[in-house]
């Protein structure tokens, strides 16, 4: 139990706080803030896994925080949508394609019609046949350059996928649109590349929130598996960030003869969403390649 409060006491003390003031931010409610802090510190004492460094438990804390503040916006905001929208679904005929495609969505008796997205350009979409039970229907949307898509999160309202009848009759299949939340909340840099070429060494990167995508030729690594445990990320305050940690590669490939391939490349995929602006350069053995 004293080793409970002790814990308790120091992650609070050291992160309380930020956390709060960070949780604040994002719900817009010193309430929902509060609650949220306190389920992330229950997180902390009773969930958390074995942290490698200082660095790595503040990175799981706020991650921890972004995903709850994250879940109870969505019920919130879902629960609007539906119950601002809840009668008018079911005066809907959805056995018709054009009464609630056109003359409901499209029309301003919608009642999100003021919050619409006037398309200025063309939209298309896709699809294919069922596999295993599931049809994977994608979408894009091509709207005019004074559209700001960086405001996260980013809910929308999208019409059902249809079946088109023998009788050219095209029926929902279900009998109302769906909420889709895009997630996550991301305000920094979206990628930072760099390349070096220094006689026959090339190396090229690219750093994004996501992952490190890393090229190298003539470095002499047996694999790409040795390239990764050599690279750092470089912070600004010149401190190196092992790349190894912050993720998991999927695959990589060598080009060259066995045992010393002339070109080595990966990629690795992050953990959690990892915020790039506070790094600088990326170094791999002994040279070091500039992020920008």
């Amino acid at each position: 139990m004293e080793q409970t409060a002790a814990l308790f006491k120091r992650v609070y003390d050291t992160y309380g706080p930020s956390l709060y003031r960070f949780c604040l931010l994002q719900m817009k409610n010193p309430a929902d803030a509060e609650d949220i802090l306190q389920d992330v510190l229950i997180k902390r004492l009773y969930q958390a896994p074995k942290f490698k460094s200082p660095e790595h438990e503040r990175n799981w804390l706020f991650q921890v925080a972004l995903n709850l503040c994250r879940d109870e916006w969505r019920r919130h905001r879902r629960s609007e949508l539906r119950d601002a929208c809840r009668e008018d679904w079911a005066r809907q005929d959805w056995s018709d394609w054009k009464t609630f495609s056109s003359g409901y969505m499209q029309s301003e008796a919608n009642p999100l019609w003021p919050s619409r997205l006037r398309r200025d350009g063309a939209s298309g979409s896709f699809s294919g046949e069922a596999k295993d039970g599931v049809l994977t229907f994608c979408f894009r949307v091509d709207a005019g350059g004074d559209t700001d898509f960086t405001a996260q999160p980013l809910t929308i309202l999208v019409t059902p996928p249809c079946v088109r009848h023998a009788d050219g009759t095209e029926t929902a299949v279900t009998n109302h649109p769906a909420i889709i939340t895009f997630q996550p909340v991301y305000n920094g840099p979206q990628a930072l590349r760099g390349s070096l070429e220094e006689g026959d060494v090339k190396i090229t990167a690219t750093l994004s929130p996501f992952a490190l995508s890393l090229e190298a030729r003539g470095m002499g690594y047996p694999s790409y598996t040795d390239m990764v445990e050599d690279a750092r990320l470089v912070n600004r305050d010149g401190a190196e960030q092992p790349v190894t940690p912050l993720g998991l590669t999927g695959g990589g490939s060598s080009f060259g003869p066995e045992g010393r391939p002339e070109v080595v490349s990966t990629t690795v995929h992050f953990l959690f969403l990892t915020d790039i602006s506070s790094f600088t350069a990326l170094r791999i053995g002994d040279r070091t390649i500039p992020l920008n």
